[in-house]
């Protein structure tokens, strides 16, 4: 049944039933966002562990390519010597020839 007319106290007891309305809704979303901030502060602290693991097994990789860089590097200065040798027993190999002809 709707009413025509509205009294003062009608209308004070509706503002304070809208009032206590708001309150309620502000202090439910105050708990949700404490609540949100509490499970993403978890979840943050779980994704830092997680990525200082894979951090330390990228760390595990980069000195283990460390070791085979240096492994390389040392094959590289035997092929490096051994085309000087090969360099230098062809030259003298030519002169030999060129010197015996004469």
């Amino acid at each position: 049944m709707v009413r025509e007319t509205w009294t003062d106290e009608r209308l004070d007891d509706l503002a304070n039933r809208v009032d206590e309305g708001f309150r309620e809704s502000r202090e439910d979303l105050r708990q949700f966002r404490q609540e949100v901030n509490a499970r993403f502060s978890e979840a943050k602290t779980d994704i830092d562990a997680r990525f200082d693991k894979v951090d330390a097994k990228f760390d595990k990789v980069d000195e283990r390519f460390d070791r085979v860089d240096a492994k390389f590097e040392r094959i590289e200065e035997r092929f490096d010597s051994l085309q000087r040798l090969l360099l230098g027993g062809m030259l003298t190999v030519v002169l030999t020839v060129l010197l015996t002809r004469v």
